[in-house]
């Protein structure tokens, strides 16, 4: 089934549904040919904000099952190649859950590309995601600290979200292979903050220990904008093949 043909026929049944989702994200541009390159096995392409490739990195806090975990994605603005259904999503380009059991289950039922790692984040000022490979190699990154007696002041806030596609890395690799995906949708109160890069942090550390940070700083990764959701609430479809 296609996302168009699914669309057309009912409103999507979610599989998930997290309420009560804690969740801090950075947006950033990178390298369009770096990414055109990566995403071209599987017949995806970077969309082209101001001739870069949008880049989210994100993380959250939740609970499922009873059982609390952390996650942090890496996620890529991207279409189809033919751009059939006319529908754009992003590509997932790696993921991390704190849940070995999590993972198994992601990477066995639902075709995503989910390793396991130590997760840290923070969504009040000054919010922070740290992420660490079980073999080694961290991501972090880190809002500065206001200075004493100075808040940091939101550009936008409100009721925002995000609905669409997501697309799994190694699903569509020639053309006798069909690609996969789910639909999701998040949203929540949001307060948006402008990325400082002269104060804010975005380091990776041996990422050799971790290779699928690599891209992060191969493709020239650079930041643009937090945004905190507190409390927002996190859903998504069983992975289908088109």
């Amino acid at each position: 089934m296609t996302v168009k043909q699914l669309l057309s026929k009912t409103t999507p049944k979610y599989v998930a549904v997290l309420p009560h989702v804690s969740e801090i994200a950075l947006l950033g541009r990178a390298d369009l040919g770096f990414w055109r390159d990566r995403m071209k096995p599987d017949r995806l392409v970077p969309e082209e904000f101001d001739g870069k490739a949008r880049v989210l990195i994100s993380a959250i806090e939740s609970k499922f099952l009873g059982l609390t975990f952390r996650e942090v994605c890496i996620s890529v603005f991207a279409r189809r190649e033919d751009d059939g259904d006319g529908r754009q999503g992003i590509y997932l380009a790696a993921a991390f859950n704190t849940s070995r059991i999590f993972a198994t289950m992601e990477r066995a039922f639902f075709s995503t590309p989910y390793q396991r790692g130590e997760i840290e984040l923070a969504v009040h000022l000054p919010g922070a995601i740290r992420l660490t490979g079980v073999s080694g190699g961290s991501l972090r990154l880190a809002m500065s600290a206001a200075p004493v007696g100075k808040g940091r002041t939101p550009s936008r806030t409100g009721i925002e979200g995000w609905d669409g596609v997501v697309f799994l890395p190694g699903t569509g690799r020639d053309r006798n292979k069909v690609g996969k995906w789910f639909l999701a949708r998040i949203g929540g109160q949001t307060q948006a903050y402008a990325f400082s890069p002269t104060d804010d942090v975005v380091a990776i550390e041996h990422a050799t220990g971790l290779p699928s940070l690599r891209a992060i700083t191969d493709s020239g990764f650079s930041g643009e904008e937090w945004t905190i959701r507190e409390d927002s609430a996190h859903a998504r479809t069983k992975t289908f093949s088109s």
